[in-house]
């Protein structure tokens, strides 16, 4: 696996010379075995498709794609790339791409328009998407970013960063580091906590003047477009929340 590997699959049934506006039956089915011996990180990008990584027993790479595709990958020293491309000139041509690991890793998914989830599987996360949602489950510092979708995030313990242009987002269980800088943001939707922890100070910022706030030990204080929620204690950490359009709950 150390060498570049990419499939190419072909049109068989129609005999034309490149992809048209018809549609067209899936033509790669892709499943292959891999070795994580010595990987620290994985990077996934590619051309229209969901991104799926999750942990199991073994290495294994799943690819399934519809018009004239490829799907690549290689290893660079501790970094596995995986990425997917497609005659530009072809609609529909898109690969949904799933792999599987045998411990989490540092993980960097980039998907043109499609849905990232990740369980179980990461260390680090840097997950965007220009038009989809992002649900990961499971990780230390996460920062994920969608155009378009919500976003789910839920056992971290780690700094977060969450961004979507036009979706919910909703936090679960999750512990933020001392004296860590957070930040929730959606231009339309809303933003929901549920089960936030932190030791020593914290302060829970947001462009709100009426939130739904349920945490004990904070003195909440208001004005007409914001809010500020303080609990007392050495090195705070921060929490910034802002929705243009939309509400905000903090639960315990």
């Amino acid at each position: 696996m150390n060498l570049p590997r990419a499939l190419t699959l072909i049109p068989f049934a129609f005999g034309a010379v490149s992809c048209t506006w018809l549609a067209e039956p899936k033509l790669l089915n892709e499943r292959q075995t891999l070795d994580f011996t010595g990987i620290s990180k994985l990077e996934v990008v590619g051309i229209a498709g969901n991104f799926s990584v999750k942990r199991g027993q073994t290495g294994l790479l799943t690819g399934q794609g519809v018009g004239r595709v490829s799907l690549n990958w290689q290893r660079e020293g501790t970094t596995l790339r995986v990425s997917s491309s497609g005659d530009t000139n072809c609609y529909p041509c898109t690969v949904d791409i799933e792999v599987q690991v045998v411990q989490p890793l540092e993980l960097a998914l980039n998907a043109s328009n499609g849905n990232v989830t990740v369980t179980d599987a990461a260390t680090n996360a840097e997950l965007k998407s220009g038009n989809g949602s992002i649900r990961i489950s499971g990780a230390t510092n996460v920062t994920a970013k969608t155009g378009n979708g919500e976003i789910y995030a839920a056992k971290v313990n780690g700094k977060i960063n969450l961004s979507s242009n036009n979706g919910k987002i909703t936090l679960e269980n999750a512990e933020l580091p001392v004296a860590s800088q957070n930040s929730i943001n959606t231009k339309l939707g809303d933003i929901r906590i549920n089960g936030l922890k932190t030791a020593n100070g914290f302060v829970i910022t947001g462009n709100s003047s009426r939130p739904v706030f349920a945490l004990s030990d904070f003195e909440l204080k208001t004005t007409t477009n914001t809010f500020i929620a303080t609990r007392a204690g050495a090195n705070p950490t921060i929490l910034n929340l802002e929705t243009n359009n939309g509400t905000i709950h903090i639960n315990p």
